[in-house]
Formats: C-alpha cells, structure tokens, sequence
C-alpha cells in the first residue's frame, strides 16, 4: 500500500489510555457477557497493555509510535475532542471523508469503569499497563494536536459548531450497514486468508515466478 505512486492517507484517533482501558473491561463485562472476568487478571494480558501505542508502531514503545507518526504524516485526533479532531481530519487531510457520525455501543452504565479509575490500587493497575501510551497521548495532546490547529486557523471554533448542528441529520445508517457486510463479509476473510502461512507463501511464490510468453 505504500508503494511509490499509492496515495494513502493515514489517520487514528487516541483516547486517554486510562479511561479506554477502563471502558474495554467494561464492555468485556457488559457486552461479552463475561461476568467473571478478574480484573487483576485481565490487565495482565500483552494485547491490553499500551494497545495505543502497539496498533500504531507494532510494538510498545513511545518511540517507535512517534516515529511511525511522522514518517507516515498520519493525523492523529483525540477522542476527547471528537468532534473537533472531524473537522481537522475533513479540512486538513481527507476532504472527500464524510464525517457525519451516529454514536454506538455506549455504555449505559459506566460504574464499573468508574471504580477502576476511582481505586487507587485499579488505577494504578492502570497506569502500569499504559506507560507508554501515556506518554504518546502527552505528545499529542500537548505538541501535535496544536500543530493541526494551528495550520487550520482561527475559524476552527465556528465550524466545530456548523458541523455538530449538522452530523446527527446527514449521517446515512445504510451506509453503516453496507460497512459493515463488507467489514465481515469480505475484508476480515480475505486478510485472515492472506495472514495464512500457506496461503502467504503461495501468494509470493505466484508474485516472484517468472513470467511465460503468454502472460506478457
């Protein structure tokens, strides 16, 4: 995807580590039913720990995070700032997006990850699993957030405001069903299939074979 010519356009947005790890067990509880889940336990598993900074560079390290940022000119929002972080994204990088939203899967309850981050033992749980995700939502928030803001200008305030009176009348449900029959529908199996071992090699030996007189 990245190959000379391939216009690609990179884009995340961060949440405060604390508050997402929090909301994660929750959803395990709430919505997986998993009542039994232990806490202590689950924090402990690789995937949970700084998850941020691990889908952006691969690994759990701040820098390599940073680094990938960079190189990749990737926008990077924050949740806390949602809206805001839309309109940014439309006007600085993917003009023809369509932002208009409709929230899903919202708590109705948030008791169980207010204890989390409320207990001084459970939050510094917390705050052990994201140390590196902490320090990549501080750069953030505090050194390239700004830059976006910045490079859009004063009229920021304004549009933030036009653009929330109207999202809730623009946004298309259809379109969020169609995303998602072509998210489990196609992409998820064919990058399962391709993530295949067997499959992966008979994709390169198929690439790398020398090409016959009738395939010219």
């Amino acid at each position: 995807m990245r190959e000379p010519g391939t216009d690609v356009t990179t884009f995340t947005i961060l949440r405060d580590p604390l508050k997402l790890c929090a909301s994660r067990f929750q959803y395990h509880v709430d919505h997986r039913r998993k009542k039994h889940l232990v806490f202590e336990d689950w924090i402990q598993q690789n995937w949970l720990r700084n998850a941020q900074t691990q889908r952006i560079a691969g690994t759990q390290s701040v820098d390599d995070a940073i680094r990938v940022i960079g190189e990749r000119e990737m926008f990077v929002g924050l949740t806390e700032r949602f809206d805001e972080s839309m309109v940014l994204l439309k006007a600085l990088r993917a003009p023809d997006l369509n932002i208009a939203y409709s929230s899903v899967n919202v708590a109705k309850r948030g008791s169980i990850a207010a204890s989390l981050l409320e207990g001084s033992r459970t939050r510094q749980a917390l705050v052990d699993a994201n140390q590196a995700d902490l320090a990549l939502y501080e750069h953030v928030s505090n050194e390239l957030y700004p830059t976006f803001e910045r490079e859009y200008g004063v009229s920021l305030d304004e549009a933030v405001l036009e653009y929330r009176n109207a999202s809730g009348s623009t946004f298309n449900r259809r379109n969020l069903t169609l995303s998602r029959v072509k998210r489990h529908g196609l992409y998820r199996p064919v990058l399962s299939l391709y993530r295949g071992r067997h499959t992966r090699r008979a994709i390169e030996k198929l690439l790398d074979r020398p090409q016959a007189v009738g395939d010219r």
